[in-house]
Order: C-alpha cells, then sequence, then structure tokens
C-alpha cells in the first residue's frame, strides 16, 4: 500500500459529506488514478475526486476516468460534494 497524497480540504469533504448523513470510504491509497472517495447515500454510491481550489487531474487520473464506465465527480468544496448528493450538481 502506498502512502497517498491527499489534499487539504480532504477531510474537511469528508467530514461534511459524513454530517450530512453519507457513508464515506477513502480510496487514496488505492493509487493508479482511482478517485479518492466512495461516498454512500440514500442507496446509491458516488465516486469522488477531492481537489485543492487551483488543482487539476495528474494522467493517471484523467486515463482512469476516461475509462471509467461510470460516473466521478470531481470537488472541490463540501458544499459541491453535498450538492451532488441533493442532485444539484452538474456533471
Amino acid at each position: 500500500m502506498r502512502n497517498a497524497k491527499i489534499d487539504r480540504n480532504h477531510n474537511e469533504i469528508v467530514n461534511a459529506l459524513r454530517d450530512f448523513g453519507a457513508s464515506v470510504t477513502s480510496l487514496a491509497n488505492a493509487g493508479n488514478g482511482v478517485p479518492d472517495i466512495v461516498v454512500g447515500y440514500n442507496y446509491k454510491n458516488y465516486l469522488m475526486e477531492i481537489k485543492g481550489p487551483n488543482g487539476t487531474l495528474t494522467p493517471a487520473q484523467i486515463i482512469w476516468h476516461k475509462n471509467w464506465k461510470g460516473t466521478v465527480y470531481v470537488v472541490r468544496t463540501a458544499e459541491e460534494a453535498i450538492s451532488i448528493l441533493r442532485g444539484d450538481f452538474p456533471i
């Protein structure tokens, strides 16, 4: 298992999602472009890549997102993450 680099806002977003009633599991140690967290809410799963205000996807993340046959969200704030669960965040 690798030692993952997480963005400064990672814990804030995870805590806000949990406070909102979601379950959250970190995938940050998976590497290879896998998103940072998987979120469960209202019996649905959401993959989220957490980035800082000016963060960009790495080459591995771009490839992983492109090849994934589902939705992956890139979030920068707790408000964005929660808006996904509410259904009002654009893909």
